[in-house]
């Protein structure tokens, strides 16, 4: 494969609007057609929400200081703390096979991380270190998680992949359906394969975004161009094109008063679906939780479910009928799975108790 062009810049410590600015503006220069590794990190202590994810009550995560921060993330998926010294890494993308191919269905949509990680995979092993990435949504050295990964998709193509790595501290992973063990950090994983507790942060720090890029370089055949800070900060400040960055990270809406509310886990965390039911019908629904998704998907079901028959037969087929798995699809929860949650959060409606709304003899999501 001829050489392509991976442009790679980085930031100072930021703010998460600044952040999340940055990851619009990526995906704006993805749609021109580059390819762009940004790296950088976070001031203070942040709780990073999936682009799906509803605002959580931080009471319990307060400390002395104040409640952390939120960083609304473009990429979907779960909830992870961090904070200065975790690595941000976003690889934007023309569409989401641009690594492997100039196809833009080369891939599925399950299949882009197991592409997109091996630049990462490539730079830990660098350091000495053997990762895993064995699916879902984390990074692993010695079975404990050592970085987050997510992604995101424009409904017009282009494409967001991003890996939280913890470097001194680790990352604090909200609960999945792995199971895992205590996430774990370079620095603690560097000092036992070293035999040797004096790891330097500054070192590292610097290291790993030039490690990064030699190993997306030399994967997929690419020729890295570092960018000039002042360059990267001229064009990240350029006004918005209109609607020219669109991707998930708004927070979802909360649920209506009278909605019904259900929750279940998913395989990348927490799901929650409300709905108002009337009549034995669902009237309106939303989605929130841990997963991934293209742009528009969330919206374009709910358009179908609403007027559908309140069983999670019916609720399936509008479902079945929306997620196509190439174009639109939700990653994290299966058809089913998302129907049975709907209609529970139907039944749980107000109206639709009052309505006699049947109880679907689906399953709970578990």
């Amino acid at each position: 494969m001829a050489s392509r062009a991976l442009l790679v810049s980085g930031s100072p410590p930021l703010t998460p609007a600044r952040q999340q600015q940055i990851e619009r503006r990526l995906l704006g220069s993805a749609a021109l057609g580059e390819m762009h590794l940004h790296h950088s990190s976070l001031a203070g202590d942040v709780v990073a929400l999936g682009a799906f994810e509803p605002e959580p009550s931080l009471a319990s995560a307060a400390t002395p200081a104040g409640a952390p921060a939120i960083w609304r993330r473009t990429t979907g998926g779960r909830a992870v703390g961090c904070g200065t010294d975790a690595a941000i890494l976003t690889v934007a993308l023309p569409h989401r096979s641009a690594l492997v191919g100039d196809d833009p269905g080369a891939l599925k949509p399950e299949q882009v991380m197991n592409r997109a990680v091996r630049g990462v995979l490539a730079a830990l092993r660098k350091l000495a270190l053997d990762p895993i990435y064995p699916g879902l949504d984390a990074i692993t050295v010695a079975r404990r998680p050592i970085a987050h990964v997510s992604f995101a998709e424009n409904a017009d193509g282009p494409c967001l992949f991003q890996a939280i790595v913890a470097r001194e501290r680790a990352i604090a992973l909200a609960p999945d359906a792995s199971g895992a063990p205590e996430p774990t950090s370079l620095a603690e994983q560097l000092a036992v394969r070293r035999r040797d507790a004096a790891v330097d942060p500054a070192r590292l720090a610097r290291e790993l975004p030039a490690l990064v890029a030699e190993g997306y370089a030399a994967t997929f055949g690419l020729e890295p161009f570092g960018l000039d800070p002042e360059v990267v900060a001229a064009m990240m400040d350029t006004p918005l094109a209109d609607d020219a960055q669109r991707a998930p990270g708004i927070a979802p809406a909360a649920p209506p008063p009278e909605a019904g509310v259900a929750t279940g886990a998913g395989r990348l965390g927490p799901l929650t679906a409300w709905a108002i039911a009337s009549g034995g019908r669902v009237a309106a629904v939303g989605l929130a939780g841990a997963f991934l998704a293209r742009d528009g998907t969330i919206a374009a079901l709910a358009e179908a479910v609403a007027g559908c028959d309140a069983s999670a037969s019916a609720v399936s087929a509008r479902v079945s009928g929306v997620l196509d798995g190439r174009e639109r699809y939700v990653l994290g929860a299966t058809v089913d799975e998302l129907a049975a949650l709907i209609a529970r959060a139907a039944v749980a409606s107000p109206a639709g108790t009052t309505q006699g709304v049947a109880t679907p003899r689906t399953p709970p999501v578990r």
